[in-house]
């Protein structure tokens, strides 16, 4: 059983915002490297914050709860 306030959304969007920090992290040594430019680095960051921002909003459309402010 969960804990009060504890919704299996709010865990996935926990487990997505984990990837995230994982992919910006293979990402930036990417381009201080040189294997990447800063532009593409730029792309590559915008993309993933736009798929967390969206699954964000899928997962979480529905709570309306204070302490869950838009992204």
């Amino acid at each position: 059983m969960s804990e009060p306030g504890f919704l299996l959304e709010e865990a996935l969007l926990d487990a997505n915002i984990r990837e995230f920090g994982h992919t910006i992290s293979l990402i930036c040594p990417l381009e201080t490297g040189g294997k990447i430019t800063a532009d593409e680095a730029f792309a590559l960051i915008k993309k993933t914050w736009k798929e967390l921002k969206g699954s964000r909003k899928s997962l979480l459309a529905d709570d309306k709860r204070p302490g869950h402010p838009e992204i």
